[in-house]
């Protein structure tokens, strides 16, 4: 007979690529993976991946497996939060995954306030910058500063920041026009580097494409302040990240009328999740937080 929860584990080893990506991802050794997997393969009567090559592919078996193995998560997911939402009040294990800037700057000092108003709530976080299923990974939201695409996930928009242009003081002076900024070395966050990027501007009555030259291009927008700061080039930023910079003058806003863009912060859940008090007592105060003091507006103010 197949075990539920090894069909579970079979979805995450589709989604994660392979066994060894499976166990990073849920924190278990390879060989319990693996022994699951051959225990699943037992009941089925028949392989479920093709191990000839270098990579696990999927067999006929395995692929006629993929739905259902999603399902049986779904269900699970669903009657484990019908179970623990009979609890009057906020009680039990609060797990979390959060991008790592968010989390440093926002999660972990209202989550510390939080867990003091709630005794019997504990925590478990992990920062992790990729985008986590919290489905797949069993933790009770994913924080993740993108457009959810997993129509199985409940999501719920938190905020959303702008995004607005910094510089350290000896280059903001030279930027009076939008036109200035060709002539001014940009620091990119992005995972891919290209020598020259096209920002799309809106402010001053107008919309602003100017083509700028890429001086460094970094995968954390974090770091990405800390090397405008210095001196390396402007920037980029979600205003809640450069707020701290601007008040000790370390970073300037430049052109302070023009946006840059926006970035939506959503909460992702799995099914059924949002009806457990202690999941939607967090975040009904994290969201209420995050609109009392203005989040991504108040480092322009």
């Amino acid at each position: 007979m197949m075990d539920a929860d090894d069909l579970v584990l079979l979805d995450a080893i589709i989604a994660a690529g392979g066994v060894s990506a499976a166990a990073r991802k849920l924190n278990l050794p390879k060989t319990t993976i693996s022994r699951r997997l051959n225990r699943l393969e037992a009941a089925a009567g028949v392989a479920l991946f093709d191990r000839a090559g270098r990579k696990l592919r999927l067999t006929q078996a395995g692929e006629a497996l993929r739905a259902p193995s999603m399902a049986v998560g779904i269900a699970l997911a669903e009657a484990r939060a019908l179970a623990e939402a009979g609890r009057d009040t906020p009680q039990g294990a609060l797990r979390i995954v959060s991008p790592f800037l968010f989390g440093r700057l926002v999660l972990s000092p209202f989550l510390g306030r939080f867990l003091a108003e709630n005794e019997q709530v504990t925590a478990i976080v992990r920062f992790d910058n990729a985008h986590v299923d919290p489905l797949r990974e069993n933790v009770d939201l994913a924080i993740r500063v993108a457009a959810p695409t997993e129509p199985y996930l409940i999501s719920s928009k938190l905020a959303e920041a702008e995004l607005r242009l910094f510089a350290p003081a000896s280059l903001a002076a030279e930027i009076a026009r939008p036109e200035d900024l060709a002539r001014i070395p940009f620091i990119q966050v992005a995972n891919q580097h290209s020598p020259a990027v096209l920002l799309r501007l809106a402010g001053l009555g107008a919309t602003h494409e100017i083509r700028v030259r890429v001086r460094c291009t970094v995968n954390d927008p974090e770091a990405a302040c800390t090397m405008s700061a210095c001196g390396g080039g402007f920037a980029v930023l979600p205003t809640f990240l450069a707020g701290g910079l601007v008040k000790d003058g370390t970073l300037v806003p430049v052109l302070p009328e023009i946006v840059a863009g926006h970035v939506a912060i959503f909460a992702l859940l799995p099914p059924g999740r949002n009806t457990i008090p202690v999941v939607a007592s967090f975040l009904k105060g994290l969201r209420r937080q995050l609109n009392d003091q203005e989040f991504g507006r108040s480092a322009m103010a």
